[in-house]
């Protein structure tokens, strides 16, 4: 997994912008694990916009462990990718609302 950060000044609040890309092998049950570091922030995060742009995945961003879930449709409806599953070929974009 590789992260890459992106920080604009939005009046009193920050907006920040990490593209998330996924690879072989790396996926840990629960989610990809974030910090508020992670976006440059050091108090919270209020709100995410997730755009997932390329590979058969959705995702959701979970609040309480700050770790964003991958799921994709094995043919029987949505399931998280399981523990050290690939996420090759996924981009997602999240862009978060902080502090």
């Amino acid at each position: 997994m590789q992260k890459t950060l992106i920080q604009r000044f939005v009046p009193s609040d920050y907006l920040s912008h990490v593209q998330l890309t996924g690879d072989a092998n790396s996926y840990t049950s629960g989610g990809f694990p974030f910090a508020l570091s992670d976006f440059q922030l050091t108090d919270s995060i209020d709100d995410m916009l997730i755009i997932v742009q390329a590979g058969p995945y959705t995702a959701e961003w979970v609040p309480s462990t700050l770790s964003l879930r991958i799921e994709t449709d094995p043919g029987t409806g949505l399931a998280e990718v399981g523990n050290g599953g690939s996420t090759a070929g996924l981009i997602v974009d999240l862009y978060a609302f902080g502090r």
